[in-house]
């Protein structure tokens, strides 16, 4: 699966001389676009109402963390959150940045995936204030490698949900589109509701 380059985020935030800077001039505002979200790692899929995705069971979803970094938190979550095939991973980067520097370094990230031949780029609108799914395939003559992920601008956060199976199994109902899609959209109202 492909998600942001977590490596080239860093110095893209590097170069901009913003990591882990405030923005002093957001405004504390409820709605303020342009106000900083504060995101924790720590149960952020423990409350929420997951319900209306096909592989969860109740209200939330069953998912496992990777152990966090300084700036991102990244969730594996799914029927059986063990298993690629079934699978959506989350990668949210939460860098105490501005909404300006996390605009450009999304278009600078966009522009990247635009210009790579094995990609196709499709825009999505109603998730975040931007966002873009990606399809990737990779042909290996018996079967076909399949990767989806939608990266997402919310803010100052920045959000990629990636799946990845091959044409040999059953892919888990999560992976669809439409599914990925929707699930992207709970995410990010989640963080809203969590943060007014």
């Amino acid at each position: 699966m492909r998600f942001f380059d977590i490596h080239k985020f860093l110095v893209l935030l590097a170069c901009f001389g913003l990591l882990g800077c405030e923005d002093s001039s957001s405004s504390d505002g409820m709605g303020d676009p342009n106000e900083l979200i504060t995101f924790e790692c720590d149960g952020f899929f423990d409350s929420g109402d997951y319900s209306s995705m096909c592989f969860v069971d109740g209200t939330t979803p069953v998912y496992t963390t990777d152990p966090p970094t300084v700036s991102s938190c990244i969730y594996r979550v799914g029927d059986r959150p063990d298993s690629v095939d079934a699978e959506i991973r989350v990668l949210i980067h939460h860098a105490s940045i501005s909404v300006a520097i996390a605009t450009s370094v999304f278009a600078s990230l966009k522009q990247d995936a635009e210009e790579d031949v094995e990609e196709t780029i499709t825009d999505i609108s109603g998730v975040g204030d931007e966002a873009y799914l990606v399809d990737i395939e990779n042909d290996l003559g018996s079967f076909v490698i399949i990767n989806k992920n939608i990266h997402v601008r919310y803010r100052n956060l920045l959000l990629s949900f990636g799946t990845g199976y091959d044409t040999v199994n059953q892919p888990s109902c999560s992976h669809t589109n439409s599914e990925l899609e929707t699930f992207a959209r709970i995410v990010i109202e989640n963080i809203e509701a969590q943060h007014h």
